[in-house]
């Protein structure tokens, strides 16, 4: 799906569904633990900047990159340290990833990873197989092919038929971006919170470690989640 819609600058994020179970169910200790799992894989921004020390700056830093789509997915779990780039290089001047060119300019993508022997870099135009290599390095010359073109790197498994996902970026596109048309939505119903349950017991709460707090407010307006790390 999200090659589908890859000419659309929309950016891709790594994402971890992680839930622990409760005391009251019977079960000790969730396994694997919330460490373990938020350890499993990391998104790394790049910055067009150094960091400075000073939080506000340096917050706008990372949410310009996510936003511009100069990131990318690397499964720790898999291989670390990660070392990885991916850039399109013209006569002119260098594309970051999430960056865009006009299709008539002549660009060079180019993506380098440092991996155990048997690492592959595939290259992709909206979802479609382009190019692979087993080398560090991957180039390839675009020109009037329009497209988001974005990279992954996957390691080899004990199936030489088989490779694992191991970092996931982001595309550079060719071609103007696409024209999206806002569409008002219909109204959706409002459902009163409820305070308790069958059991009279509150529904809203926070989970959090020993170190930290959560506090949850409900009035009739809305539900208040306060935590502290």
């Amino acid at each position: 799906q999200w090659d589908a819609t890859a000419s659309g600058s929309i950016v891709g994020l790594g994402g971890m569904d992680a839930h622990a179970w409760n005391q009251g169910r019977g079960v000790a200790e969730a396994l694997p633990s919330y460490e373990e799992i938020f350890r499993t894989f990391a998104i790394r921004a790049e910055l067009d900047r150094p960091w400075t020390g000073r939080a506000g700056r340096d917050a706008k830093a990372v949410l310009d990159a996510l936003r511009g789509g100069r990131t990318f997915t690397a499964i720790d779990a898999f291989g670390s340290p990660v070392e990885f780039t991916y850039t399109g290089l013209t006569d002119e001047f260098t594309i970051a990833m999430g960056g865009r060119v006009s299709e008539d300019v002549d660009m060079t993508l180019r993506a380098t990873a440092i991996g155990p022997p048997g690492t592959k870099i595939l290259l992709f135009a909206d979802g479609q197989h382009v190019k692979t290599t087993t080398e560090s390095e991957l180039s390839h010359a675009v020109k009037g092919q329009t497209g988001g073109y974005r990279v992954e790197v996957r390691l080899p498994t004990s199936d030489s038929n088989q490779t694992f996902p191991w970092i996931m970026g982001n595309p550079i596109y060719v071609g103007s971006a696409p024209r999206f048309i806002s569409r008002e939505q219909e109204a959706v119903s409002v459902v009163p919170l409820a305070e308790t349950n069958d059991e009279r017991q509150f529904v809203w709460h926070s989970e959090h470690d020993d170190l930290s707090s959560g506090d949850v407010v409900l009035n009739q307006e809305e539900v208040v989640f306060k935590h502290r790390l």
